[in-house]
């Protein structure tokens, strides 16, 4: 899509969109007072931070992604009127991540990806993260027993797209060990994304 920014521009404000409601219920389900700076690791036009930004006024936030994948994130954080709060870094995941965030967001980005690449991106997430920090992955979650949810059909979709999958709890729960981390609890949201948290 860096070729073709069209497609891209389509692409992002899709997500965009999808994120809306995911970024909202976020903020109202995960409790970030604690929190001081949250990076969101392919962040795209930074619906999700911006919303959290938005009820937590004393959060900074950073939004890093490829930088194609960044176009419109200003306007984003603009319409918000939090871009005081907030910087746009360029940069690929699976090759690092910036530092100096406590808590390391990453929505629909793990199920796009194989396993052996979401353990890099969660690794890179890990070694950057601050202590004590943590990390949400905001994923659509399968079930264990094979009973349908909506990520059955994304799951076929991101197989067929991406080579990536949708995956049950036990399947996060496995990447987070090898990435070095553990996961430590699951919030299905009504949208239905589940927060998936984890840490060192």
């Amino acid at each position: 899509m860096a070729d073709h920014p069209d497609s891209a521009q389509r692409f992002h404000l899709g997500w965009h969109e999808i994120s809306i409601r995911a970024g909202l219920e976020t903020a109202e389900a995960i409790d970030f007072t604690d929190n001081r700076h949250v990076i969101d690791v392919g962040g795209g036009y930074g619906i999700v931070t911006a919303q959290l930004l938005r009820k937590y006024g004393h959060l900074r936030g950073t939004i890093y992604d490829l930088e194609f994948s960044l176009a419109r994130a200003g306007h984003t954080l603009r319409e918000y009127d939090v871009d005081e709060r907030c910087d746009i870094v360029p940069g690929d995941g699976l090759a690092e991540v910036p530092g100096g965030g406590d808590v390391h967001l990453l929505k629909s980005v793990l199920h796009t990806m194989n396993d052996d690449d979401s353990v890099r991106i969660l690794a890179n997430c890990a070694n950057a993260l601050e202590p004590g920090g943590r990390i949400l992955v905001l994923e659509r979650v399968i079930s264990e027993d094979g009973g349908y949810v909506w990520g059955n059909v994304v799951d076929v979709a991101m197989l067929v797209m991406t080579g990536g999958r949708e995956r049950t709890i036990q399947d996060y729960a496995r990447l987070y060990e090898r990435a070095g981390l553990e996961l430590t609890g699951s919030t299905l949201l009504p949208c239905g994304f589940s927060v998936i948290e984890g840490g060192k």
